[in-house]
C-alpha cells in the first residue's frame, strides 16, 4: 500500500522482539513502505487464526500488495 493513508491493527504481535536490532514487529510495520520490517504475530503455535485489519478509509484502492517473508 504505497500510499495507505489510515488505520491498522492486529490480533497480536510478537513482543518482546527476540532480536533487538531488527526492531518491532507491531502492526505499525503494516504500512510502512519498508521491506526490511514485518509484522509478526505473537501467539504460541503457528498463528492460525490471528489477523489483521487495514482500513483504508473512503477511497477504494486499484490494488493491494502484500509480502510474505
Amino acid at each position: 500500500m504505497n500510499d495507505a493513508k489510515g488505520t491498522y491493527s492486529c490480533s497480536s504481535e510478537l513482543n518482546p522482539p527476540p532480536f533487538n536490532e531488527f526492531g518491532e514487529y507491531g502492526a505499525h510495520n503494516l504500512c510502512d513502505k519498508d521491506f526490511s520490517t514485518a509484522w509478526v504475530e505473537g501467539v504460541e503455535g503457528n498463528g492460525i487464526g490471528e489477523s489483521i485489519n487495514i482500513g483504508i478509509g473512503n477511497e477504494l484502492k486499484d490494488y493491494i500488495f502484500f509480502v510474505n517473508g
